[in-house]
């Protein structure tokens, strides 16, 4: 009797039914799936919030409770259950005295005594003395508030998925009966990597199956495309770039554009002397580091890596992204990179390394962006006497100094921003006259602030020194 049933059913119903269950199916596995991944991440997530919360309650706490300053612990605990995501806290001395707390005391005892997870507690330690203990309770109603509106959408999609699938597969079904041999020919071609033998002749077909068919037949076209894409590419990281020759890679790669913009070379003092007590490994991580720092520092000014040359890095600002105030963007990162030395140099010499001086050169002007290389390896740069007189620049500067030139100074916007003086002035090979050159001291209080921001922001991003 079943047999009979489905030998009446069309191929459209067939289709139907079947696209129906898989969707169904699929959606349902897809939604569990989903929920029990957010399930996952909240717990990942709500042991990393619980654990550093517990631990910045702590290290705040230290000098108070060691010194019984009860008034500024209770002012502490207090505005920490105000941000929403503890529910309670408390502060406890080393002889199990309540010292101060806040928020619903009772949910916290009941959530010690259960073991919950939304339960945290750490130990306050100044000196290898236990000086007490810090023990809070999140809130946990925005997590639930957040799963319960995944479940709501995941089940409406999925609902919605269902329905335009058994809808779409009744359409589709009922007009396809041909055969598909040319379909699979091209499917198969494309998956032995034959993408070019996937294309079809115009106006073969103009039913479903035909549409299909250019459809695979388009896909052959782009993945062939994507493969000399891809290996044009191989030689890039930045994805500004990739994105630029992506959408002119022709034009780049054959004839380049002029662009008015701004590099910045950055060198470490003394590096080969420096080297030589220290092995290849050595070498290699501490460059590493550096290079990663000023990465991020030029990243935060909208600047571009251009490449890495020994010890030195050679920073673009203004290409292949245009930005109008590209000279200050260079200046800036520049103070960033020296601020931010001086920093690691700290760091360093508590590890009793060898300090690192960094001198910079910067110079803006007209130069040539594009493709150089050769078909197997290919780097996007820029080149051009403004390039040359940036490199040459950082050559004249001594260590812990950034040099601009007079030039540069008098294009800069809003030049007010920055603290120049006077350095001296340079022969540069193929210049009939001297060239002035400025020492950038600092840029002005407002965007030290933010400056400070930033390297307290990357230096708790990366590892300490080992």
């Amino acid at each position: 009797m079943a047999s009979d049933v489905n030998r009446k059913l069309s191929l459209g119903v067939k289709l139907a039914l079947l696209i129906a269950v898989l969707t169904i199916g699929g959606v349902s596995v897809f939604g569990i799936t989903v929920l029990n991944k957010q399930n996952q991440l909240q717990d990942e997530q709500l042991q990393d919030l619980g654990g550093a919360l517990v631990a910045q309650v702590a290290s705040a706490a230290t000098e108070p409770l060691f010194t019984g300053d009860n008034m500024s612990l209770q002012l502490q605990v207090e505005q920490s259950t105000h941000q929403g995501k503890i529910k309670a806290i408390e502060i406890v001395s080393s002889d199990g005295t309540i010292v101060v707390s806040a928020g619903d005391h009772e949910a916290l005892l009941r959530a010690a005594s259960s073991g919950s997870m939304y339960y945290f507690v750490t130990d306050v330690v100044f000196r290898q003395i236990s000086g007490g203990r810090v023990a809070l309770l999140l809130d946990h109603n925005e997590m639930a508030k957040t799963y319960k509106h995944l479940l709501k959408l995941i089940l409406g999609v999925g609902a919605g998925l269902s329905v335009l699938a058994v809808i779409g597969a009744l359409l589709i079904g009922r007009r396809i009966n041909k055969p598909f041999a040319e379909l699979l020919y091209a499917a198969k071609q494309v998956g032995s990597g034959n993408y070019k033998s996937a294309v079809v002749e115009e106006d073969r077909r103009q039913d479903e199956v035909g549409q299909l068919l250019h459809a695979i037949s388009d896909m052959g076209q782009g993945l062939y495309q994507k493969e000399q894409v891809e290996a044009m590419l191989a030689g890039f990281v930045n994805q500004d770039i990739a994105k630029r020759v992506i959408a002119e890679a022709e034009e780049i790669r054959i004839k380049g554009e002029r662009v008015e913009a701004t590099v910045l070379f950055a060198d470490i003092v003394g590096f080969t002397s420096m080297s030589e007590g220290l092995t290849p490994e050595q070498v290699a991580d501490l460059l590493n580091e550096y290079f990663s720092y000023f990465t991020h520092c030029s990243d935060l000014y909208f600047g571009t890596v251009d490449k890495f040359i020994g010890d030195c890095a050679m920073v673009v600002f203004g290409a292949p992204k245009p930005n109008a105030d590209h000279q200050f963007q260079a200046l800036a990162c520049a103070v960033l990179m020296q601020k931010l030395t001086k920093v690691l140099n700290r760091r360093r010499e508590a590890c009793q390394l060898p300090a690192v001086s960094l001198r910079i050169g910067i110079n803006s002007g007209p130069m040539l962006a594009g493709v150089l290389g050769s078909e197997k390896k290919m780097e996007y740069t820029v080149v051009g006497d403004s390039v040359n007189l940036a490199s040459r620049l950082c050559g004249e500067a001594e260590g812990g100094q950034i040099i601009i030139t007079e030039d540069f100074e008098r294009a800069l916007e809003r030049p007010e921003r920055a603290m120049l003086s006077y350095y001296k002035k340079i022969n540069i090979r193929g210049k009939s006259l001297p060239v002035q050159t400025y020492v950038v001291d600092d840029v002005i209080s407002e965007y030290k602030l933010t400056m400070d921001s930033l390297i307290d922001d990357l230096m708790t991003s990366k590892t300490s020194l080992t």
